[in-house]
């Protein structure tokens, strides 16, 4: 990603030298293509943020809809606490409302409590689980519960490529804001996870 930016950057640098000096048709036009080449690799880092976004959500619903599966399929047996269920249960129909997004988890206290109420409930649901009498009769418990483990190490997989796009987006910003500011071009950083050090 960096080595395709220096070549971006050092293309976009030949173009404004040879823009420079006395404007006409020529250059005009180099400079509706620089802009739009511009815009198109802008587009291109935004993309791939979107696309670890999107893939990150789908990995934490899939984490929490397992979760749900296997509360169920302890309810099943008939021998269950119905209590701690029905806790559990509301636990995670609340867990998703209080998900952060992509722009409140500029507060990284928002993530750090959706993580924390997430891993209390993950374990709490595993538990009840393991709790079971009959845990080891029912094979099914076993499978959701390493669905659900796998469903979250991806979502810190994409969360860490999420952060490589963002943060090539924002370096792209940081090194070329005089240029975008010179064509009009809005673009202002992504949040991230990983906290500056």
């Amino acid at each position: 990603m960096r080595y395709i930016s220096g070549c971006f950057i050092l293309f976009i640098g030949v173009l404004c030298i040879s823009s420079c000096g006395k404007k006409n048709n020529t250059s005009k036009a180099q400079d509706e293509f620089l802009a739009d080449s511009l815009r198109a690799y802008i587009n291109q880092l935004n993309d791939s943020i979107e696309y670890a976004w999107q893939v990150m959500i789908e990995d934490d619903d899939e984490k929490i809809s397992t979760m749900k599966r296997l509360l169920d399929e302890v309810s099943y047996t008939n021998s269950y606490n119905k209590e701690t269920f029905d806790s559990l249960t509301a636990g995670l129909e609340k867990l998703r409302s209080t998900r952060y997004d992509i722009n409140s988890m500029i507060d990284s206290k928002k993530i750090d409590e959706y993580d924390l109420s997430a891993n209390e409930l993950s374990n709490a649901v595993i538990q009840f689980a393991h709790d079971h009498p009959k845990f080891e009769e029912y094979g099914q418990m076993e499978e959701f519960i390493q669905e659900i483990i796998d469903a979250n190490d991806r979502v810190f997989h994409m969360r860490n490529k999420y952060d490589d796009a963002a943060s090539a987006y924002n370096q792209f910003i940081k090194e070329n804001r005089k240029i975008l500011s010179r064509f009009n071009i809005e673009a202002s950083e992504k949040p991230l996870f990983a906290l500056p050090f």
